[in-house]
């Protein structure tokens, strides 16, 4: 599992910058998915999440605005395209080592 050190820096430096705020996308992200934000997305894959590399696992893992840059504007496009790959989701992924994307 991935460190929750650098996750725990970028929420910490993320919120005052992120129009609407993280809370604000969580909670989107779980009432459009019907999915845990932190616990299903934010270690997911290769891309998702800190320090996104290798080759993407599968659509929810594809480098989108969300994963590929970490902040966007565009909340709402993010949680929709989650909505859209949620046949893709594998929990296999979910917390999947930094070390095995290549």
């Amino acid at each position: 599992m991935k460190g929750l050190l650098p996750l725990a820096w970028f929420l910490a430096c993320s919120v005052p910058v992120v129009q609407g705020g993280l809370l604000d996308l969580k909670s989107m992200i779980e009432k459009v998915t019907g999915k845990n934000a932190l616990k299903n997305y934010g270690f997911y894959g290769c891309y998702c999440g800190w320090g996104g590399q290798g080759t993407p696992k599968d659509g929810t893992d594809e480098p989108g605005p969300f994963c590929r840059v970490q902040l966007c504007a565009c909340d709402r496009k993010l949680v929709y395209c989650l909505k859209r790959n949620l046949w893709s989701y594998n929990p296999r992924y979910q917390y999947f080592p930094n070390i095995l994307c290549f």
